[in-house]
């Protein structure tokens, strides 16, 4: 999976704030499911996360 450019929207009901980063630089995750997904990503388990939904 490669991010090539878009444009984030936040709802502001749930997130209130999104934002892009590098691997190399990216925040603390407070949810567990998220930390897990991030890692499946990063090491390719996962080709398209929208056919997850």
């Amino acid at each position: 999976m490669s991010i090539v450019g878009g444009e984030l929207i936040c709802d502001e009901a749930e997130t209130l704030e999104l934002k892009y980063f590098s691997l190399d630089n990216i925040p603390e995750l407070f949810c567990k499911q998220h930390e897990e997904l991030l890692r499946d990503v990063i090491k390719g388990r996962i080709n398209d996360v929208k056919s997850q939904n």
